[in-house]
């Protein structure tokens, strides 16, 4: 099994993007290298936590509908019953807050579908294409409530890949005239909603849309 050792500490950075190159051989370390070498790169970003806040997931069991949000006063009604049906899952995603200065996030814009165009249901998306998509030709079912609700990294869209340091978020569609999609960074939550038919959305081999911080991260 082999191991890495780092030689030089990158000591401590500013908030930003960065990507390492780094080379992997193989030898012991009394003898000179003559085999061959292989080069890599990998991306993390370093954030300041300030700037992050949680998602927090809720779902409404008689309409199977999931609903996240960022937002103080929403999270205040929503546990207070002000919205009847609406429950707690247990489960968030550790984002930017909207208007951060934190370069290279994107906004994540917000719409809301009309009940009398069957829908009742919110939608999130970091993808612009989406966004404007569904300004210039939706308009008559999605109202545009935030252009900015909370930000988040964007994944590699031809690899489904983050930095190193950040989770994937997956999307889940319930494939329903009455739409409705879930969010959420587990593997094992994504598999069971694709089990019980929803169709998972994204990017690469593991079907990603976003790329948020990690869980552990102490947000506010």
């Amino acid at each position: 099994m082999g191991s890495y050792t780092i030689l030089e500490d990158l000591g401590p950075l500013e908030a930003g993007t960065y990507t390492v190159r780094y080379v992997a051989e193989a030898r012991r370390t009394d003898q000179p290298y003559t085999g061959e070498t292989k080069t890599f790169t990998w991306q993390f970003v370093v954030i300041d936590s300030a700037n992050g806040t949680k998602a927090i997931e809720y779902y409404n069991p008689p309409r199977d509908h999931y609903f996240l949000t960022t937002s103080a006063t929403e999270i205040a009604l929503l546990d207070s019953g002000y919205f009847p049906g609406w429950q707690r899952t247990g489960e968030s995603i550790a984002v930017i807050k909207s208007g951060s200065p934190v370069a290279d996030f994107a906004s994540t814009c917000r719409f809301y579908g009309k009940p009398e165009a069957g829908l009742d249901t919110h939608f999130y998306s970091a993808y612009r294409s989406e966004c404007d998509y569904l300004i210039a030709n939706a308009a008559d079912a999605w109202i545009l409530e935030s252009e900015d609700a909370f930000r988040i990294f964007p994944v590699d869209l031809a690899t489904g890949a983050c930095p190193v340091n950040l989770v994937g978020v997956h999307r889940a569609w319930n494939g329903s005239v009455d739409v409705n999609h879930r969010y959420t960074t587990s593997d094992a939550i994504q598999a069971a909603m694709v089990a019980s038919g929803w169709v998972a959305e994204g990017s690469g081999p593991n079907v990603v849309v976003w790329c948020a911080l990690p869980p552990d991260v102490p947000v506010q």
